[in-house]
């Protein structure tokens, strides 16, 4: 081969921390002596070598600096040495912003490539801009997009993807195997678990990332460990970012699915594609477990895509040092210019970053109110219809004012599952509306009107943090005690929705019946006069609205109350147990799914499974909560048969009532007396029992003389394996047992049996009182 020289090289790779130059230079598929030619000018290091067909010249960073100035200092040094290069790569790590409630699954590993969106040019400089009145930060100017071929390459290696497996996990293993220390210096997929904590964490600063512990996002397991690509935009500036809310702020404003350090100060000058590979997500949980990891990956990417840029193509592009104002603008990135850069961006941190806001936003962090709202089943394709496609919805959704709406069904009608679908789906259609949430239970974590205001609070202030400053004063006032507040919780949420700046605000509350009854009153006037006051007020418009959506059981008391100030109360109305059409057609769409996968885990023929499905959709009284039953105890009936032929499906429970009867029916004598006192504790408890604190109930009511809760404690194990057959139903995933079903629903259903053991002459053994 003839002898090489700069003009040889078309491609040029730029990474920022020694650990991606190490990736980099393991992608070579033959790597090259430095030549004579080196600018004087010039203070970078290389490392030359061809991947697939083509010369390519990589650079890095000096050690222990980052930042958008030295990344186009490298590469306006690069192109100084390189005049013939064409085709420019930014490659390395990266933070992740998952967006799980539009199935953006971002995970550690996976890579994230720059494209453009929009008005964007696949990079965003977020901290560049001005704050404006009102200290809202403003971005100004726009960075440009990578070349056409580049684009194009993009757009052929996405469609390769979708036929065939990317090749980065092989190209990873290759060089692994040629270079085998790099397992033992960390480059292999790390062991730490890959955990997502899509909210924020919210501790003291002194305060150990363990406390936080058992709060990430439980994601479905991947089929496979091969990295996920995903394409979108970078947001790039000159702060580490490793806060929640401002990472979920980066999302929401530009949708971003990625944040870093670098590439904003070389779209501009060196047009290139960016790559980088998930390390962490932004957050207070950063490591470096993953990032030597995350380099391999995003080089891989790299050697994968220049794959499909031969050198002919690369020739025929602009060379980059003939792109417009090249070497001026980087002449005026000076020192002056940086420290402007971090004055600007200091000032945009203020209103979003500052630790007194952030204490204040801490405050109202009192309730998991994200794990109450995921305990709820995922709605079904083609059901909440009864509420999605009603005039009075479609009102209301349409409305240009502030509003108010109540949705009331009987118990099993799938409420909760509706407002579940409401706030992660139906709600979320732009980026600039707030959707905050709260599901009310029963229960003294979940049934105060503070803790639902705190929750309504701290999701608003995460997504406007700009609106937090009508909340600091009455911080300032009440310090912590801000909590129990309500009236000062619900003034600081209605003047925060109404300020000029404020986006659109829907406040979705569920299961207003399970609020505390000397709460829900008082919070259903505060919503009543809310609407009142909206339907009297002038037209004039601003430039948010403030909406409430309520579903509750529809119980006299709540109506009466609401219509104290309202006389036409927008509501909707469901009786579960009516005839009526377009319920019973939802539940149908259910029932075949809860019948498909049940087939799947009993492994039950096509004909059982017709016999199934056809005799649960001939049911006349179909409600959500009979559906739950039925299906538990036909997995019931499975179990308990050596044969499956030998199961026997044609005495299905036709009610609710029948089925908890059916549930009754197969617990054994020698168990009986130990269900009937399990009833009797759930019936008289004044909260739904996790499955370790009925070990101790019951433990002390079959004890002669207990001596401490500790040695009157059953095994909880034991003892769920002792009543599985009869009414422990464990739901999947969870620390919940079909204790709560029966704590809501029997005493409606059963206590009027004669035979029960819930009967009046029951009585909860006097040694559980104190318990």
């Amino acid at each position: 081969m003839s002898i090489r020289t700069v003009q040889d090289y078309k491609i040029g790779w730029i990474c920022a921390l020694n650990i991606e130059l190490t990736a980099a230079i393991a992608m070579l598929d033959e790597e090259y002596e430095m030549m004579a030619g080196h600018d004087p000018q010039d203070h970078n290091s290389y490392v030359l070598g061809r991947i697939h067909q083509n010369n390519v010249v990589i650079a890095c960073m000096p050690e222990g600096v980052d930042g958008l100035v030295p990344a186009a200092n490298v590469a306006k040094d690069m192109v100084r040495t390189f005049p013939a290069l064409r085709v420019g790569l930014m490659v390395g790590i990266g933070g992740g912003i998952p967006d799980l409630s539009k199935g953006i699954d971002i995970r550690l590993g996976d890579v994230v490539v720059s494209k453009p969106e929009k008005t964007w040019g696949g990079v965003v400089q977020y901290d560049k801009g001005k704050a404006e009145d009102g200290g809202e930060f403003v971005v100004k100017g726009q960075l440009n997009q990578p070349p056409a071929l580049l684009l194009k390459t993009l757009a052929q290696l996405r469609a390769r993807h979708a036929m065939h497996p990317s090749k980065v996990s092989d190209y990873i293993t290759e060089a692994i195997e040629r270079n085998p220390m790099m397992e033992e210096t960390g480059f292999t997929i790390p062991s730490e678990a890959d955990c997502f904590y899509c909210r924020v964490c919210h501790r003291d600063i002194e305060s150990p990332v363990g406390d936080c512990e058992g709060l990430h996002t439980k994601r479905k397991q991947r089929k496979n460990s091969r990295p996920v690509a995903h394409y979108g935009i970078i947001a790039s500036g000159n702060q580490v970012v490793e806060d929640a809310v401002v990472r979920d702020r980066l999302r929401n404003q530009f949708n971003a699915f990625c944040v870093e350090m670098e590439a904003a100060g070389l779209m501009n000058e060196f047009p290139c594609l960016v790559i980088r590979g998930i390390c962490d997500y932004a957050d207070l949980h950063k490591n470096d477990a993953w990032h030597r990891y995350a380099a391999m990956t995003a080089a891989a990417y790299a050697k994968e895509f220049l794959q499909y840029i031969s050198p002919a193509q690369a020739s025929q592009e602009q060379p980059i040092k003939d792109v417009p104002g090249l070497l001026n603008e980087i002449r005026l990135t000076s020192n002056a210019q940086l420290e402007a850069t971090k004055a600007q961006t200091r000032q945009s941190k203020t209103q979003y970053e500052s630790e007194y806001h952030h204490r204040c936003h801490r405050t109202f962090k009192i309730s998991p109110y994200e794990t109450q709202k995921d305990i709820n089943p995922e709605q079904v394709a083609g059901t909440c219809q009864w509420v999605l496609s009603h005039p009075q919805y479609q009102q209301w959704l349409g409305k240009t004012h502030d509003d108010l709406l109540w949705i009331s069904a009987d118990p099993g009608c799938g409420k909760s599952v509706l407002a579940k679908s409401l706030v992660d789906i139906e709600l979320r259609n732009t980026n600039n509306h707030t959707v905050c949430y709260f599901f009310f239970k029963d229960n003294e974590e979940q049934d105060h009107m503070s803790t639902a205001l705190c929750a309504i609070l701290h999701q608003l202030f995460s997504h406007q943090p700009v609106l937090i400053r009508h909340a600091v004063p009455v911080w300032e006032k009440n310090g912590d005690k801000l909590v129990k507040e309500e009236a000062e919780l619900w003034r600081v949420l209605i003047t925060a929705a109404r300020d000029e700046q404020a986006h659109d605000v829907t406040c979705v509350l569920d299961a207003l019946d399970e609020c505390r009854d000397k709460d829900r009153g008082r919070l259903i006037e505060m919503l009543s006069s809310f609407h009142f006051q909206a339907s009297t007020a002038s037209s004039t418009r601003r430039q948010g609205r403030l909406k409430f959506l309520v579903t509750s059981r529809p119980y006299d008391d709540i109506q009466a109350v609401f219509q104290k100030t309202l006389v036409n109360l927008p509501t909707i109305r469901l009786r579960g147990e009516e005839e009526n059409d377009q319920i019973h057609q939802e539940i149908d769409l259910v029932i075949k799914m809860r019948v498909g996968k049940l087939a799947t885990d009993l492994k039950l023929d096509g004909d059982t499974k017709d016999q199934l499905q056809t005799q649960l959709l001939g049911m006349e009284h179909r409600t959500y909560l009979w559906l739950y039953l039925a299906i538990e105890s036909i997995y019931q009936t499975f179990r308990d048969c050596m044969r499956l032929e030998e199961a026997s499906i044609e005495l299905l429970p036709s009610t609710v009532e029948d089925a908890y009867e059916k549930i009754l029916a197969r617990v054994s004598q020698k168990q009986r007396g130990n269900v009937k006192k399990i009833l009797q504790i759930v019936v008289g408890s004044r909260r739904p029992l996790h499955v370790e604190e009925m070990a101790i109930a019951l433990g002390i009511a079959t004890s002669t003389h207990p001596q401490s809760l500790y040695k009157a404690k059953l095994d909880p194990i034991r003892l769920l394996d002792n009543i599985r057959g009869g009414i422990a139903l464990i739901r999947e995933g969870l620390r919940e047992t079909w204790f709560e079903y029966a704590w809501n629903f029997c005493p409606l259903t059963m206590l009027q049996q004669p035979y029960s053991p819930l009967s009046p002459e029951s009585k909860i053994p006097q040694n559980l009182t104190a318990f």
